[in-house]
């Protein structure tokens, strides 16, 4: 049921899986393994492909019927960056504030 699932989601997102795996900070060949059904993500793994989808992970495993969209008040540009691994949150922080600190001298 999983294997379906993300196969639904990764064609609405309008991404390759290499780009999602990117995105998760997961191995593109790992990815797909989950994808193609060849292994399962452990609890953690299944939890940040719900984030990422923005959908439970009772729908991921096929307990719902149609995806439950989580209404967090976060926008999409918030929601993907809290999606991202703790080491790739921390050079997004980094290139913002160097950004700022380069405005702030101009």
């Amino acid at each position: 049921m999983l294997t379906s699932m993300l196969r639904h989601l990764i064609s609405q997102s309008g991404k390759t899986q290499k780009e999602i795996a990117f995105d998760l900070g997961l191995g593109s060949q790992r990815f797909n393994f989950y994808v193609t059904g060849r292994s399962e993500p452990d609890i953690s793994t299944l939890i940040l492909l719900a984030d990422y989808f923005g959908v439970t992970v009772d729908y991921l495993l096929g307990h719902e019927k149609e995806p439950t969209v989580k209404d967090d008040g976060l926008t999409e540009i918030e929601r993907l960056f809290l999606s991202l691994p703790p080491a790739r949150r921390e050079e997004v922080l980094r290139f913002m504030e160097y950004q700022a600190s380069q405005a702030s001298d101009g």
